[in-house]
């Protein structure tokens, strides 16, 4: 964006380290949203619902096409010659050894969400399927194809494709680690203009608002567990302070830097996690763990083609908006962040070894998990356990808490698990921070560290105030309308990557 004198003024004058025209267009728009759903609260959640339903009538089959297309655009260029392609110069090598660049990864994508969701998607789709199912193990498997779909190979390829894309661009070409960059293939020098600025602006708007919702789930799980566990009420004031106090924690990491704060946080939730699945694994019913795995695990991948293609599971327009389209967007508002977050961490490694890194073990890990959390769930529930059931329909946040209840050392699980959120609050929080400070500053690898404060701050914020005005819903609506953008500009990744690999026949290291 051409940026007038008195924004470029009041850049100098704050001394910021960042393209003005991105920074203030970005932060403006935030908040004019912001106070747009707090002050007009009703007219908000009328407005954006309107335009969620009218995208979910008319576009949502274009959801369904470009997250089932990036997944294919990965397979096949995993299984190609153009997967020995290094991400760097020959001798370039990876920053980070394989524990620790999978911790990182895995921490800034959605790890956050596998303790919210583990137990409570699958049952909430066994209770309310989206289509009748005649019998009992029927309904159990479709809630888990639901859930495993909603959480596996899909939404990890969306971050493939834009962490692939701002990976090629840095470090095969040469160009600035920003989200326009992945573009330049296809627009040329136009992206170095307001087309690129227009981009940038999308991918900061995306991030923001889908961390946001991340913040407002981790702040309801966690003000649910302290209720659970010492008596805590569970209130708006209670989730405002949780925001501050994790924010806060999120701002000394990203100052840190991604050396310090981010990688130790990082591995410390999956040291947290793991230990965590496993106890829950051999603690409860094992045999009903494995056999979930197996059982689940394998029908989700002997379906997932026929589940990738447009109203998969059947159901209402309403349903597929609340369930489907807005993961899909979720997951496409994050892909700004967690692909440049992966693409700063990435320098040195393969096309394939990223591939598999960053689209097949999150993807195994997290089926995984669901499974056994969402299995032993869903067998409790077809026994009989009324007590789980309610929780869920009463607040999703609850359902892992009473999950629980049923194992040895009870609270010291809920101990734990809290724990893990905390730190994967803070991971998704700080490595927002910084992927926003780098698309906001042009490229930037080490701006200002009070702008990272300045954008962890308002992350806070904007979850908070969303909260405080009870904008949640306008907020799930505003990500589908993000997402819309973003999908288009995955597909042009999609392509950008192709084209630049064919026709620059770049030097390929063998792996």
């Amino acid at each position: 964006m051409n940026s007038p004198g008195i924004v470029e003024r009041l850049s100098k004058l704050l001394r910021l380290k960042a393209d003005p025209g991105v920074f203030f267009t970005s932060a403006l728009l935030i908040a004019i949203f912001v106070l747009f759903g707090v002050v007009y609260t009703k007219t908000a959640t009328q407005v954006f619902g309107t335009a969620q339903s009218a995208i979910s009538d008319s576009m949502g089959w274009f959801y369904h096409l470009t997250v089932t297309l990036c997944l294919l655009f990965c397979l096949v260029l995993c299984c190609t010659k153009y997967g020995n392609v290094k991400l760097g110069k020959p001798d370039d090598h990876p920053e980070f050894g394989y524990l620790t660049w999978f911790s990182m990864l895995f921490s800034a994508g959605m790890g956050i969400g596998i303790l919210f969701w583990s137990v409570a998607e699958p049952i909430t789709h066994f209770e309310n399927p989206p289509v009748p199912s005649s019998t009992v193990n029927q309904k159990a498997h479709l809630a888990m194809d639901i859930t495993l779909l909603h959480w596996g190979l899909h939404g990890w390829a969306i971050f493939a494709v834009a962490g692939l894309g701002m990976a090629y661009a840095a470090y095969r070409r040469g160009q600035l680690l920003t989200f326009r960059a992945v573009l330049y293939p296809v627009f040329g020098e136009h992206t170095n203009g307001l087309l690129g600025s227009i981009v940038d602006v999308f991918a900061i708007l995306g991030t923001m608002f889908g961390v946001a919702t991340s913040l407002g789930f981790g702040a309801q799980q966690i003000n649910a567990g302290l209720n659970h566990l010492v008596g805590i009420q569970s209130s708006l004031s209670t989730q405002l302070m949780l925001i501050a106090f994790i924010t806060a924690i999120a701002t000394v990491s990203v100052v840190s830097g991604l050396d310090r704060g981010i990688k130790f946080l990082s591995k410390l939730a999956i040291w947290l996690a793991l230990p965590l699945w496993l106890f829950v694994l051999i603690a409860g019913p094992t045999g009903v763990g494995l056999e979930s795995i197996v059982s689940y695990g394998g029908n989700y991948l002997q379906e997932v083609v026929e589940h990738s293609l447009v109203s998969s599971f059947g159901g209402s327009t309403t349903w597929q908006s609340d369930w489907t389209l807005f993961y899909w967007g979720w997951w496409i508002a994050w892909s700004p962040f967690v692909g440049l977050f992966v693409a700063r961490i990435s320098k040195g490694r393969t096309i394939r070894e990223f591939l598999l890194g960053a689209l097949m073990l999150p993807t195994l890990v997290t089926c995984v998990w669901f499974c056994v959390f969402g299995g032993m769930g869903l067998d409790r529930i077809e026994h009989g356990d009324s007590e789980l059931a309610t929780a869920v329909a009463d607040n999703f946040a609850i359902a892992i808490f009473v999950f629980f209840s049923d194992f040895p050392l009870p609270t010291l699980l809920s101990i734990v698990s809290l724990l893990v959120i905390i730190v994967f609050f803070v991971t998704s929080s700080d490595s927002a921070s910084l992927v926003i400070d780098y698309i906001a500053s042009g490229g930037d690898r080490n701006p200002p560290k009070r702008q990272r404060v300045f954008w962890a701050t308002l992350e806070g914020v904007v979850a908070a105030v969303l909260l405080l005005g009870g904008g949640m819903a306008p907020m799930r609506a505003f990500q589908i309308m993000t997402g819309l953008p973003l999908a288009v500009i995955l597909l042009l990744i999609c392509y950008s990557v192709a084209r630049s690999l064919v026709r620059e026949e770049p030097v390929v290291t063998q792996t």
